[in-house]
C-alpha cells in the first residue's frame, strides 16, 4: 500500500504552487500517493501519513493562511510526518545574515508544530503576476525582482523528506 502525502501551499503570485507541484511529482515518482492542494482547500489531514506545507514569505512572514493551517491542524500534524518550506526574496542574495534572517521566517510555524524537515529557499517575483498595489510595495521596499529559485536545492530537500518517510525507515 502506498503512503499518502499531502503537499499543501499558500501562495501570493503562484511560484510556491509551482514548487509544491514539482514536489508532488517527485512524491509520485517515489511511489507515494500524492495530493496537491492549496491550504484553503484542505478539509482534513486525517487520511495522510505525511503533510508538506509550503508558503511564500511576504513582508518577513509566512502567509497568514499557512500559519492558520498549522494552528488549525496542530494536533493532527503532531501525529504525522510534518515538513515545511518557504520561498523568500531575502535569499536572492545568499550570505550569512540573509540565511539567518530567512530561517527565522519559519519560527512561528515551529512554535506551533516542530517539523521533521524545514527549509527556506530563494523565491521569485514576477511583476506581471502581481496587482498594482503589490508592484507599488515592491518598488517602495526596493525588493529584488526576478527568478532566484534554486530547483536543485528544492528537489534535493524533497528527496530527503521522501527518503525519511519511506516505510523501511519510519516503520
Amino acid at each position: 500500500m502506498s503512503r499518502k502525502i499531502l503537499i499543501t501551499y499558500a501562495t501570493k503570485a503562484g511560484s510556491t504552487k509551482k514548487v509544491a507541484a514539482r514536489m508532488a511529482e517527485l512524491a509520485s515518482q517515489h511511489g507515494f500517493s500524492a495530493d496537491l492542494l492549496p491550504v484553503s482547500a484542505v478539509k482534513s489531514i486525517d487520511s495522510y501519513d505525511t503533510v508538506v506545507l509550503g508558503s511564500a514569505v511576504r513582508m518577513g512572514r509566512v502567509l497568514p493562511e499557512a500559519q492558520s493551517f498549522v494552528e488549525k491542524n496542530q494536533a493532527g500534524l503532531k501525529q504525522k510526518e510534518f515538513d515545511t518550506f518557504a520561498l523568500c526574496m531575502t535569499l536572492s542574495t545568499v550570505n550569512e545574515e540573509n540565511l539567518k534572517k530567512s530561517n527565522a521566517f519559519l519560527d512561528p510555524i515551529k512554535m506551533v508544530v516542530e517539523p521533521a524537515h524545514a527549509a527556506v529557499f530563494p523565491g521569485e517575483i514576477n511583476l506581471k503576476s502581481l496587482g498594482w498595489l503589490d508592484r507599488k510595495i515592491i518598488g517602495m521596499v526596493k525588493s529584488q525582482v526576478g527568478d532566484f529559485q534554486d530547483w536543485i536545492a528544492m528537489e534535493t530537500w524533497m528527496e530527503s523528506v521522501l527518503q525519511s518517510d519511506s516505510p523501511s525507515v519510519r516503520a
